[in-house]
């Protein structure tokens, strides 16, 4: 019951915010993600394994609209609002196994797949590890990525949405300033306009606690100081 109850008081912020945002309202979506990985969460330690699937599914549909890192974002986000309204039958009363999700979801399918994937992933690891590390670390890599971010936009969804938003304008800004130098390579404005804005990046990510971006823009922000020094 303490589920349910809890799940009925999400789905109404999260139905909320669907109805007065769209997918370029950043910090809507990253609070609809936020709401979605507590479900799951909450799902989690009551032992719901389909609820729990679902709501991270979900959340993980949004954090790809809120990266870019989707070709067919409205779709995407008509199928978080077709799986709020099957969530909202459970919260209702419905027994879970009675519900139809979605079927973009693929839920009975992903969950068989997902289990012989890890299955066949540990044989391969095993039999191949002294080969097959470098895949291996990718894996991981972007797991703990995915995971920084997640945990940044759960933890503060209006600064992470102010964040992308301003990263954006300082990479298109850089975009300008490196065609200028590729022009002029001696153009000391230019590089160091270029300069902030990684620098800028980078400090707004280290307190975000995104570390892979935190690392990859000091990398950057290195090699750029050295080009303004001279070194390079």
């Amino acid at each position: 019951m303490e589920l349910k109850n809890s799940l009925s008081n999400r789905l109404k912020v999260i139905t909320e915010l669907l109805i007065f945002s769209d997918i370029t309202d950043l910090q809507a979506l990253c609070s609809i993600h936020s709401e979605f990985q507590k479900i799951q969460q909450e799902a989690s330690e009551a032992k719901d394994g389909i609820l729990a699937e679902v709501a991270r599914i979900s959340a993980e549909t949004v954090q790809k609209i809120v990266l870019d890192e989707t070709k067919t974002p409205e779709a995407d986000l008509a199928l978080v609002s077709k799986v709020v309204s099957s969530l909202q039958q459970i919260a209702s009363g419905v027994d879970i196994e009675q519900v139809i999700f979605p079927p973009e979801l693929k839920l009975p399918d992903f969950r068989a797949v997902a289990g012989n994937k890890k299955s066949v992933a540990a044989k391969d690891i095993h039999a191949k590890k002294k080969h097959d590390l470098t895949d291996t670390q990718r894996f991981s890599l972007k797991k703990r990525s995915s995971e920084s971010i997640a945990a940044a936009i759960a933890g503060d969804p209006a600064l992470v949405a102010d964040f992308i938003s301003e990263a954006h304008e300082h990479l298109d800004s850089c975009n300008g300033h490196l065609l200028e130098i590729e022009k002029v390579p001696d153009n000391i404005d230019s590089l160091n306009a270029v300069f902030r804005a990684f620098h800028t990046i980078k400090g707004v990510a280290n307190f975000l606690n995104l570390s892979d971006i935190r690392r990859l823009a000091h990398q950057a922000e290195n090699l750029l100081d050295k080009a303004r020094s001279g070194a390079l």
